[in-house]
């Protein structure tokens, strides 16, 4: 049975209400997710937030909202779960760039300390 013939068949069973075949569906996408999340997040971040939880917090909202998806199709799922992803990338920027009391810019490693002082 093909990888694709496999997800399929999960998309269609979660579709009809199948929990457990809804979380295999997402485990399917857990490695390409990882790999689009390190892709997007700015080194600085990757100090303070793993991929792996930005995927699992997206893999959460997906399981939570999955009755509210209206696509049809696997291409429209992925689209969907990506969307989940991106939405979870952009607020962890907006809470670890962007605000002003938690900004990364602002943080010195140990070493730089180390360096200053000597």
């Amino acid at each position: 049975m093909s990888r694709s013939y496999h997800a399929e068949q999960l998309f269609l069973a979660a579709r009809h209400g199948s929990n457990s075949c809804l979380g295999q569906l997402l485990g399917l996408y857990a490695n390409y997710l990882k790999l689009l999340v390190s892709a997007q997040l700015d080194h600085r971040l990757r100090v303070r937030v793993s991929p792996s939880d930005i995927v699992q917090e997206s893999f959460f909202e997906a399981h939570r909202d999955f009755g509210e998806f209206r696509g049809e199709s696997m291409g429209e799922f992925v689209a969907w779960l990506r969307r989940i992803v991106i939405n979870n990338i952009l607020r962890v920027v907006e809470q670890h760039v962007r605000a002003e009391k938690r900004d990364v810019r602002r943080e010195v490693s140990l070493e730089e300390i180390g360096r200053r002082l000597e």
